[in-house]
């Protein structure tokens, strides 16, 4: 399996910790308790084994990530590493993502900022592993998150494409800015992205 690194611009600007500044103040205002819910479909990259698939998704986001929150999960990312940060998020529940006819997820963090003509969200959880991954052992298990990034219109569509690492390892540069490394081939394209 080959792996890819992405780093997302607009990751850059909300949740890290080193460049963090400015942008903070554009983003998810402290205790903002907004409900969202969204569906969205999600489909593999061209070349994937699994290319005719779609996946239906529902998305409910119940609560938006503080600063403070973010700069936290940060935190245990550098100081405890990956197993420490999914141990972390997995006691928490900013919502839910639920493929159909699939288990959920409960959401670990979510961040929205505006942007011109609409907002931009990214979502993170933490990968629920199938105990048949978890037996066998392998690579995947080092990338035990999911990354979910679109962006919507005042209207509440989807503005051009989203995109989702189904298996996502977290980590920091020699920079010290967070990268989102995808297993296999990733990332996901999400489209007819809805707000309900």
């Amino acid at each position: 399996m080959r792996s890819s690194i992405t780093k997302f611009s607009t990751l850059s600007t909300l949740i890290l910790g080193v460049t963090l500044s400015p942008l903070l103040a554009a983003s998810s205002q402290e205790g903002e308790e907004r409900e969202e819910t969204f569906t969205m479909v999600a489909i593999p990259t061209k070349g994937s084994l699994s290319a005719r698939v779609t996946i239906d998704i529902t998305m409910r986001i119940n609560e938006f990530s503080t600063d403070q929150e973010v700069l936290e999960l940060l935190e245990v990312l550098r100081e405890g590493g990956t197993d420490q940060l999914r141990r972390t998020m997995e006691k928490i529940d900013k919502g839910n993502i639920s493929p159909r006819g699939m288990i959920g997820a409960n959401i670990a963090a979510a961040r929205v900022r505006k942007i011109d003509g609409g907002e931009h969200f990214i979502v993170v959880t933490a990968r629920l592993i199938p105990a048949f991954e978890l037996y066998v052992g392998g690579r995947s298990r080092d990338y035990p998150f999911s990354w979910f990034e679109f962006e919507i219109d005042e209207e509440g569509k989807g503005i051009g494409l989203g995109a989702a690492v189904v298996a996502a390892k977290l980590s920091f540069s020699d920079e010290g800015q967070l990268e989102v490394t995808s297993y296999g081939i990733q990332p996901f394209q999400l489209t007819n992205i809805k707000r309900w």
